[in-house]
């Protein structure tokens, strides 16, 4: 697994800023404890005196301060428990984890626990001091109430914030985009093959999966380095994002008949170029949440919300995303051949990366709309606008390769269902689109 994929999933875990803030406050606490012990009771007032507090009044400051924390936390909790009954409901399961994996909503909760711990272990080592004693511990809970108190301010706007369909659907594209620009300058400038990769002067090794679960990263440098050392040809054909179940194949080697190597040590280094989990995430996988906003757009479609805005919104920016992705090749990638760098071998080994295809993405994506959308013709209209909108400057294979779309919104327009205004209408965007083609 890859380093930055550890750190990922370590800080989008909702234990992290508990534990890490936690740890802090008992830091803090025994710093304010070592203060007080060792410079305060002995006379030696290194905070000024007006930051100081009697012990009985700092016993009910402290008190006020872990009853609010509580209180707070568990609001911030309750209205989580909401918001995520609110995704499940009007949006879609997969949205959930974009909520929790927040740094606001993941920071908020580890402020208000550290806050909390910070007050009992004061309260646990308050039998130190004595009746005249005057410490800064109450003080330093003062000001982390106050941080407490920005960071609830910071929960409740992103609260509101996250519960619009506009800015979640914004967080999606975004999301999208990002791991978009990552895959297109990966594919720029390298050669790429269409069809079936011919080796036939080698010897075939398929690889299998050993694992069930979803593809979620690839480290091609693993791939890149073993092939080029051994000078063997690698075609990789698991995509992120895929299903892999055991013993369904990932990919192929292919070495000459005078090879001799271990290939058991090949076969296990394939393997662990490749990441596999229970769930699919959308880290690399830009597909994942160009889903998702389909999923918010069939739901806006569905009986029990009945939001064609919101699936016209969704609809509009899966044309923007599809139109930045229109020109990627359909193929096997050429990722590296030459000379290894580690050992200044000329090599003849080559690895080839399955690359994904568009017209997949796009039967994913408008395949499910145009089934929910069938009997709103407002709605269907905007999706021929948006398959215009994402072909209209594509390379000719991924226009070829997206026809089956064409002809099924045909056969839609054919079946009988729009009035003779709305077939006016549709046909005129129909044949725009087709002039595309």
């Amino acid at each position: 697994m890859k380093f930055r994929n550890i750190v990922k999933s370590i800080k989008e875990n909702l234990m992290f800023y508990p534990v890490i803030y936690g740890v802090i406050a008992v830091a803090i606490a025994y710093l304010a404890l070592f203060i007080d012990t060792y410079f305060i009771m002995r006379g030696i007032y290194v905070i000024p005196e007006p930051f100081l507090t009697d012990v009985d009044t700092g016993k009910t400051i402290l008190s006020i301060i872990s009853t609010s924390f509580i209180t707070i936390t568990t609001f911030t909790f309750s209205t989580t428990m909401v918001v995520l009954t609110m995704y499940n409901s009007f949006y879609t399961p997969r949205v959930v984890k974009n909520f929790l994996k927040q740094r606001e909503t993941l920071q908020s909760f580890g402020i208000f626990v550290s806050g909390f711990l910070f007050t009992m272990i004061v309260f646990l080592h308050f039998s130190v001091y004595d009746k005249t004693s005057k410490i800064i511990s109450p003080t330093i809970g003062l000001f982390y109430i106050a941080v407490g108190l920005f960071f609830f301010l910071r929960f409740v706007l992103s609260v509101v914030s996250h519960t619009q369909a506009g800015n979640l659907i914004a967080r999606l594209k975004q999301n999208a985009v990002d791991e978009i620009g990552d895959y297109n300058s990966f594919v720029s400038g390298k050669s790429v093959l269409e069809g079936k990769i011919s080796l036939d002067m080698y010897n075939k090794n398929t690889v299998y999966s050993v694992e069930d679960g979803y593809i979620q990263d690839v480290e091609y440098e693993i791939l890149v380095k073993e092939a080029l050392r051994d000078n063997i040809h690698i075609v990789f054909e698991a995509v992120v994002g895929d299903f892999v179940s055991k013993g369904d194949e990932i990919g192929s080697y292919y070495v000459s008949d005078n090879y001799s190597k271990d290939k058991k040590s090949i076969e296990k280094k394939m393997r662990n170029a490749i990441l596999i989990g229970e769930l699919r995430n959308e880290f690399n996988d830009f597909e994942f949440s160009m889903i998702k906003i389909v999923e918010v757009a069939m739901k806006g479609l569905s009986d029990a919300i009945n939001d064609p805005n919101t699936a016209i919104h969704c609809t509009r920016i899966l044309s923007l995303l599809l139109r930045d992705l229109s020109n990627i090749p359909d193929g096997y990638i050429m990722v590296s051949h030459g000379k290894d760098k580690s050992n200044d071998i000329e090599s003849n080994a080559v690895v080839y990366i399955k690359s994904i295809s568009f017209a997949r993405i796009m039967n994913e994506i408008f395949s499910p709309l145009l089934v929910y959308s069938k009997s709103d013709a407002i709605v269907m209209s905007e999706i021929v606008k948006a398959l215009y909108r994402a072909l209209r400057d594509s390379s000719s294979p991924n226009k070829e390769s997206c026809l089956f779309i064409i002809n099924e919104i045909d056969d839609i327009l054919n079946s009988g269902v729009y009035s003779a205004n709305e077939m006016k209408i549709l046909g005129n965007n129909f044949e725009l689109l087709k002039s595309v083609f």
